[in-house]
């Protein structure tokens, strides 16, 4: 046995035996906990440059994390909060409108769906039930969550699971915030010892990569949302529409900002038009989420890649 420790390749096998079960151990532990803590990273690595300033203002490290902390935690947990209470409110006032208008036989449904086989009968009488009875729709409803308890139980659960998540990422992003420079340190000091010297460009490249991509999410998110809203609101008038037209407004000027700057620095040619461009650009945009998002075409992407490489190729034809 002795002999057999004593050889060099055996010792090796054991030792990457041990190693790989402790690895594939420690992976079962951390497994639920990985995705907070990366996004923690990435929240910290993204608003790092505003934690920056907050800590020059306060100039205390601990106020400026929790600050920073709160801010973020903030940013993410107020539109969810804003949206169940408008949820809330909503499904409440529209209960209360259609229980009002069946029991005072103001619902009159066409009568092509009352002469439908099978199920026509039924809905006359479940609508002549609700007008003799209007509390019928409220033990309806009971009884459908009483029979769905396991479904909503599972739903409760995993909305519980998402918020210790959170909660989770945002105790993780309060102490990348007080040790963060430490942590890139040491990372830092690890990854040179495999990588050598060049790993500072490294270390950037990724940085500008993920502060890139989390922009685009951002971004992107907020052009579908008002991309949306743009279609509930071309044709109304009200404070909501103004505020959208803004919205639109500053978004146009980054781009034609963005495509001035590509002009000067000759990415494009000196007599493009900034206006012009940001339209055509915006109007791919739009079409490819009419066709993608509506229209489900299959081939929108590779039609969208093929006419913003045109418009590129229109704006550097003449460029220097």
């Amino acid at each position: 046995m002795d002999d057999s420790l004593a050889n060099p390749l055996i010792r090796r096998l054991t030792l990457a035996f041990f190693l790989g079960g402790l690895f594939l151990l420690a992976w079962i532990v951390l497994r639920p906990f990985l995705v907070p803590v990366l996004w923690a990273g990435i929240l910290a690595f993204v608003t790092w440059p505003l934690f920056l300033r907050v800590h020059r203002a306060v100039r205390s490290l601990t106020l400026a994390s929790l600050l920073m902390t709160l801010l973020v935690g903030a940013v993410i947990i107020a539109p969810l909060a804003w949206l169940v209470l408008s949820l809330r409110v909503e499904v409440a006032s529209g209960y209360q409108d259609v229980l009002a208008k069946v029991t005072t036989g103001q619902v009159r449904l066409p009568q092509f769906v009352l002469n439908l086989p099978l199920v026509g009968g039924e809905i006359r009488a479940f609508l002549e039930r609700i007008a003799a009875d209007p509390q019928l729709i409220g033990r309806e409803i009971a009884g459908l969550v009483e029979r769905s308890f396991g479904k909503m139980s599972a739903v409760v659960g995993g909305v519980g699971r998402n918020v210790a998540k959170l909660a989770l990422a945002l105790l993780t992003l309060f102490f990348l915030y007080r040790a963060g420079e430490q942590v890139l340190q040491q990372l830092k000091t690890v990854l040179r010892g495999i990588l050598g010297v060049r790993v500072d460009n490294y270390v950037d490249a990724v940085g500008a990569t993920t502060r890139a991509v989390v922009y685009g999410i951002v971004l992107t998110a907020l052009v579908q949302g008002a991309f949306a809203a743009v279609v509930e609101l071309d044709d109304a008038e009200g404070p909501v529409r103004d505020r959208l037209v803004r919205l639109f407004r500053d978004f146009q000027q980054v781009v034609e900002q963005l495509v001035a700057s590509a002009v000067r620095h000759r990415h494009l040619r000196p007599d493009a038009d900034p206006t012009q461009f940001a339209h055509e650009l915006l109007a791919i945009r739009y079409a490819h989420h009419w066709c993608a998002a509506l229209m489900r075409d299959p081939g929108s992407m590779a039609r969208t890649r093929s006419a913003f490489a045109g418009l590129v190729t229109r704006g550097r034809s003449a460029a220097a």
